[in-house]
């Protein structure tokens, strides 16, 4: 039990390191594939997967609300300490703990299946993992795998658009999965697992590249209680700024000729996000220093309850 604890506290911690505001989106592979290898190594109690996933859960918040406090402190900000805020902090990664421990629960009951070991076995947690994110959509806190790539440009992220966040939540299952999988020692390859590699393979080959001209400077407006045209109204030297989703409430004239106002005052393009009416979309638009309305997208891969 202590090797497989010591590997999930290992794995949380690198997990952790691939969670915002940290950026090293790459050891979210490793850090799953460490807690998928504790459960599958020996036999274990029910008691101990589950102290092995409330660990690793725990354990990849470390680096995260370490790294979020250097960043209150750098920028004069106050960051709470106080017990409730502190629960409320880790809340997200008891959710985390619940979900992947589920799956690495029943991935390990599996492997001592020996027919269920190679591709079959790695689709199969890849898949199981994603439809237990989606039943996270239940509860007051969604838990998704996908946030661990943001870092990593436009090679993973490429296929946000067609798949939604569920496409590159797969590829991190997929991609530990695999990983854990040659860990255990099982090196051999089906045809289910080629179909996976060969998927990546070709989602590296034709992702776009990432454009390395000029430099956008990009100002992110997260309002809490305050009118977030008036914070947008206070950005200096940016050439974009983003507010967030449903910023601004529901479209009106009044609305449309506040934003105009604040672009022409910054000289910035400005992204807002808005409600339509009649009928309702959850819609961005974004609008030139000179009031002209560039873009307009209205949302098309719905989250949780939205319709």
């Amino acid at each position: 039990m202590g090797k497989d604890l010591l590997l999930t506290f290992f794995g949380g911690f690198l997990f952790g390191a691939s969670v915002p505001p940290c950026r090293i989106w790459v050891s979210a592979y490793l850090g799953l594939a460490l807690l998928l290898v504790a459960h599958c190594r020996r036999p274990m109690h029910w008691w101990e997967r589950v102290l092995a996933s409330l660990l690793w859960g725990l354990t990849s918040a470390i680096l995260p609300i370490l790294w979020a406090t250097a960043i209150a402190r750098q920028q004069d900000a106050d960051f709470p300490s106080d017990a409730i805020s502190w629960l409320f902090a880790l809340q997200p990664f008891f959710l985390l703990a619940l979900t992947v421990g589920v799956v690495a629960t029943v991935a390990g009951k599996l492997w001592g299946e020996r027919k269920w070991r190679g591709g079959n076995w790695i689709l199969f947690v890849a898949s199981l993992g994603v439809i237990a994110e989606w039943l996270t959509l239940f509860l007051p806190l969604p838990v998704h795998l996908a946030i661990t790539q943001v870092p990593s440009e436009f090679v993973i992220l490429s296929l946000a658009p067609t798949t939604g966040i569920w496409g590159i939540s797969w590829l991190v299952w997929f991609a530990a999965a695999m990983l854990a999988n040659f860990l255990l020692g099982h090196w051999h390859v089906d045809r289910a697992m080629g179909f996976g590699v060969g998927f990546l393979v070709l989602m590296f080959l034709f992702a776009p590249v990432p454009s390395t001209k000029g430099v956008m400077r990009v100002a992110v407006i997260q309002n809490s209680f305050d009118d977030p045209l008036e914070m947008a109204e206070g950005v200096r030297h940016a050439d974009l700024i983003v507010l967030p989703e449903v910023a601004l409430g529901m479209e009106t004239p009044l609305i449309r000729k506040a934003l105009k106002e604040v672009a022409a005052k910054t000289g910035a393009k400005i992204v807002a996000g808005l409600i339509e009416f009649n009928p309702p979309y959850n819609a961005a638009v974004m609008i030139n220093p000179e009031g002209v309305e560039m873009l307009r997208h209205r949302k098309i891969h719905l989250f949780g309850a939205e319709r």
